[in-house]
């Protein structure tokens, strides 16, 4: 199990400091590599808009970023539940585009069936990495320890078929023991992060602190604090919060 760095700051500096930071990791990987970098959404979206400020114009390589998601609700293309369109309606996308910057879309106009949309990102991402591009997921937590897509269950069919896919990305309507009211989701599973290169976890506010201290504790299962599947990354993870964790 790889261990955590945890950087604290105070709430009104963490959302600089945490793109600041980003952008110090990801640039050294992107001077050599290929780089898929996946995005949540949730508290982190407007931090992305301040890193992608930082990042983009130091990018002395920019066709070695390709930009997508670490999960996305099964919504209609242009929702505004959905994960791409509040990266869209923060300017995200914007920046991206602007910057010739790849960006890989889950959702499309005409979509026939989540599992056909999540078969065809997993192809998508296999294609990638069997390319030896590095991977980085920028991971959100939630309160009750759930990461991308992935939430707390008791449900054995969904441990199975979601939870220990050997595929990078899946499609699954939540259990009934989980009350989110997005109920279908396309996700990166437990596979894909053992894949990353590294994990950066973004995660502020009193409320996320018992699942940081679970997720830094490392003692739950996956399937009772999701976000302990992070751990499985090659190289590092690291925790940019606002909370001190040694209290």
């Amino acid at each position: 199990m790889t261990s955590v760095t945890i950087r604290s700051f105070t709430p009104e500096a963490v959302q600089s400091k945490a793109a600041r930071k980003i952008s110090e990791l990801l640039l050294p990987i992107l001077e050599k590599n290929k780089l898929l970098l996946l995005l949540s959404g949730g508290s982190a979206v407007k931090m992305y808009v301040e890193l992608f400020n930082i990042l983009l114009p130091r990018l002395t390589h920019p066709e070695h970023l390709v930009v997508s998601l670490f999960d996305e609700r099964f919504v209609p293309k242009g929702s505004p539940d959905s994960n791409e369109q509040q990266l869209a309606d923060v300017g995200v996308l914007k920046l991206l585009e602007d910057a010739k910057i790849s960006w890989l879309p889950y959702l499309e106009k005409d979509m026939t069936s989540g599992e056909k949309q999540a078969a065809q990102v997993d192809a998508e991402f296999a294609k990638l990495l069997q390319e030896n591009t590095h991977c980085v997921a920028l991971a959100g937590l939630g309160d009750d320890g759930h990461t991308a897509g992935l939430l707390p269950t008791k449900d054995a069919a969904i441990i199975q078929s979601v939870f220990h896919s050997q595929q990078f990305v899946e499609y699954y309507h939540l259990p009934k023991d989980s009350a989110n009211p997005f109920r279908e989701r396309i996700t990166c599973t437990p596979h894909l992060m053992t894949k990353l290169e590294k994990a950066v976890v973004y995660a502020t506010g009193a409320k996320k602190r018992v699942a940081l201290e679970n997720f830094v504790g490392g003692k739950l299962t996956i399937s009772e604090c999701p976000a302990v599947a992070l751990r499985s990354a090659k190289s590092s993870v690291v925790v940019l919060t606002d909370q001190n964790l040694e209290d």
